[in-house]
């Protein structure tokens, strides 16, 4: 039996990352374990370079014109989102 720690929400990669590790040492694959993590930061890597830096910060505030597109230096606009989502507050 192998029991883990439930999600990290300050670092759900490195969390994932460890149940890996923690996985291929108690079924004797530490190796094949270490193999498929490397694996896994090298495409994280070439997916970083790809995407690059983020040219907007990420909105954390309210706003009255939330669901409004947003013109940016990028290609693709902003989208603003609401405070809460649609669904979450009731009509009744």
């Amino acid at each position: 039996m192998l029991a883990t720690l439930g999600a990290d929400g300050a670092d759900p990669i490195g969390n994932m990352k460890n149940v890996f590790a923690q996985i291929g040492e108690a079924t004797g694959r530490t190796e094949r374990a270490d193999q498929v993590l490397q694996e896994f930061d090298d495409h994280l890597a070439q997916a970083k370079e790809k995407v690059g830096p983020s040219s907007s910060p990420t909105e954390t505030s309210c706003s009255s014109t939330a669901g409004s597109r947003v013109a940016t230096s990028s290609s693709a606009p902003t989208v603003r989102a609401p405070c809460s989502p649609h669904w979450a507050s009731s009509s009744a």
